[in-house]
């Protein structure tokens, strides 16, 4: 997507699938989940954390001089994770949404969004060129670039999220009708 702004992410890919080498205390959201979320969850998450490593250059973790890895030499996120004796953030990771495009979608995608706690997150790279600006801005200003749909909304989520310290946090679907997106509560089976 050229010239707007969103948040890093992509498919994923084989190698979410094996284990990090890393303790994977990843919690499960609440509320009702559609089937292949609860079945790829945590290869959700570990893309998650490739994504932002691969586009951004950034590593979120929790330095541990005693971490423990026995992640793939060939696998170059967990072993800048385990050459900064960083224990990734799969703790502090949490679903807050699943959106789907219309099936008449010229681009479609059936994603899931994570946030966390940017605490112990470092910049150990410039990312690999695929994101054309890469930097913090606050969330006022972040609004008025442009950017699609689909991330204002789920920046409106993120942002209820943080601001709510208790209570059930539940992963909401979106989805189009026509050209409308729409939210419609919390994502079920019967949703997809």
């Amino acid at each position: 997507m050229p010239s707007v702004y969103v948040v890093p992410g992509g498919g994923l890919a084989a190698v979410d699938r094996a284990a990090s080498g890393f303790r994977e205390d990843l919690p499960r959201p609440v509320g009702a989940l559609d089937t292949a979320t609860v079945r790829d969850l945590l290869p959700f998450a570990r893309a998650a954390l490739r994504e932002s490593f691969e586009e951004t250059g950034a590593l979120l973790g929790e330095e541990d001089e005693s971490v423990s890895c026995d992640a793939p030499a060939k696998v170059a996120h967990w072993q800048a994770y385990r050459r900064r004796r960083l224990q990734p953030a799969f703790g502090r990771l949490q679903l807050i949404a699943r959106a789907i495009t219309p099936v008449g979608s010229p681009i479609r995608y059936h994603t899931r969004f994570f946030m966390a706690d940017g605490a112990g997150l470092q910049r150990v790279g410039g990312g690999d060129g695929e994101l054309e600006d890469i930097g913090w801005l606050l969330v006022d200003e972040a609004l008025r670039r442009p950017m699609p749909e689909i991330t204002v909304l789920v920046i409106g989520e993120a942002l209820k999220r943080w601001r709510k310290t208790a209570g059930e946090h539940r992963a909401p679907l979106f989805y189009c009708r026509g050209d409308r997106l729409l939210r419609r509560g919390v994502g079920t089976e019967q949703d997809a």
